[in-house]
């Protein structure tokens, strides 16, 4: 366990601390501050604890946008804290006293090396940088963990599969961690590969995508670019969305005597709805709280506008 964590009773383990994007606090800095403390709370307690704070409303539509983000790190940073694969046991030596165990027909055994009693077989390597075995396996059933699957899967997704294990995993030692997530650097080289090579046969735009996955250095300088415009288009469409969500949220009733609101929203004893743009939400403005609000629905009535517009 490294020296962020901590175990609380049961066993879960918390964090110290958690990654925190700008585009996030991009998005959130467009709400009121009422939504934003909201949204940020709900941010650290799923981060640090795991624990879902109820929302409603545009705090809760924002924070669907980020959570599987941070779901995705809290995956990742758990299977860091597992410690990789527990070293193999030892076989107890039952051979006689002076004897040397005979290898078996299928083992191999290296040349040119001393022997000290028993010969020396020559490892197949099949692990991956992080401790995990990849899919063929070390005789133990053991699987790759699922951040290694997910990105081969990825891959596969886009049209452009990579079995080579070891140049993946060379891939993954290189490259930060939260480049593989949402707007992932694959997605990137994917998209450049697709609209620059689309006359090429797909064999050749394979061959070109393996290329520049692992060794465009320009394509990496303009990644984070790519990744935060498209992280702000999100945001833009989420916010477009929740928007148009709540206009068609219409009030049907007046809240003080039940009765059906006119196509303005109306009624003419109690009051109206008026739309607030800040929270998203139709307020009830009763009539005779003052002299301005008593204005305000006389002039909706005059020129037949809907309050909510």
């Amino acid at each position: 366990m490294t020296d962020d964590t901590k175990k609380i009773d049961g066993g879960q383990i918390l964090k110290d601390s958690f990654i925190f994007y700008r585009s996030f606090a991009e998005a959130i800095d467009d709400l009121p501050d009422r939504e934003q403390l909201k949204v940020y709370q709900a941010i650290k307690e799923y981060a640090l604890n795991e624990h879902e704070v109820e929302l409603t409303g545009i705090a809760n539509s924002f924070f669907k946008l980020i959570k599987p983000q941070i779901a995705a790190n809290n995956r990742k940073y758990l299977n860091g804290t597992k410690g990789g694969r527990p070293p193999k046991k030892e076989k107890p030596n039952n051979n006689l006293k002076g004897t040397k165990e005979k290898p078996s027909k299928n083992q191999n055994i290296s040349k040119g090396e001393p022997t000290s009693g028993q010969p020396k077989t020559i490892a197949k390597p099949n692990e991956n940088g992080n401790g995990n075995v990849n899919e063929n396996g070390n005789g133990n059933d053991e699987k790759p963990p699922p951040f290694f699957l997910g990105i081969k899967n990825k891959l596969k997704e886009k049209g452009f599969p990579l079995d080579d294990d070891s140049a993946l995993e060379s891939l993954i030692a290189n490259t930060d961690p939260s480049w593989f997530d949402g707007h992932s650097f694959i997605d990137f080289v994917a998209d450049v590969v697709l609209e620059e090579y689309s006359g090429k046969p797909k064999r050749e735009q394979r061959r070109i995508f393996r290329k520049l996955l692992f060794d465009a250095a320009n394509l990496r300088d303009e990644y984070p670019q790519w990744r935060e415009q498209r992280e702000k288009e999100d945001a833009a469409r989420l916010k477009k969305d929740t928007r148009e969500k709540a206009l068609a949220a219409i009030p049907k009733n007046c809240p003080k005597c039940g009765a059906e609101l006119s196509s303005r929203l109306c009624c003419s004893m109690h009051g109206w709805f008026d739309f607030q743009e800040e929270t998203l939400e139709y307020v009830f403005i009763e009539s005779g709280k003052g002299e301005q609000n008593f204005s305000i629905m006389f002039e909706n009535f005059r020129s037949g506008k809907k309050a909510a517009r």
